[in-house]
């Protein structure tokens, strides 16, 4: 009886984890609609979501990147680093406005809250 109960719960909370690695790549792709202006290039560069999300948080509005070049450091690899620096000196980006900006953040804000509840269910699913 408590396993079958069990059982119920994995495979449900199985079913959430889909559904929220599918809500996952919604935000990721609204993230990056919202930053394209900024770093049209950066996307491409960065396949891997959570890369990507925080590579935005540290880069933000800055338009020099070589200014980000330690937080990116701790991040991401030094080949991705170059790749970055250079295809960030030529963009044709451009910075974001206070409201665009605000949009930036609160879109990867809500990644990060799909982290968390993703952590807490494979924490429970394992």
């Amino acid at each position: 009886e408590l396993e079958e109960e069990n059982h119920q719960l994995v495979v449900q909370s199985n079913k959430h984890l889909a559904t929220l690695a599918e809500e996952m790549a919604k935000a990721h792709g609204e993230l990056a609609k919202l930053y394209n202006p900024k770093f049209p290039e950066l996307e491409e560069l960065l396949p891997n979501f959570l890369q990507y999300k925080n590579a935005v948080r540290i880069i933000g509005n800055e338009m020099d990147l070589t200014k980000v070049n330690d937080e990116l450091n701790e991040i991401l690899t030094s080949n991705q680093i170059i790749t970055i620096s250079v295809a960030g000196s030529t963009t044709s980006g451009r910075p974001l406005s206070p409201e665009e900006m605000k949009k930036v953040d609160a879109a990867a804000t809500y990644m990060e809250q799909i982290l968390e509840v993703q952590k807490e269910l494979m924490a429970f699913v394992e």
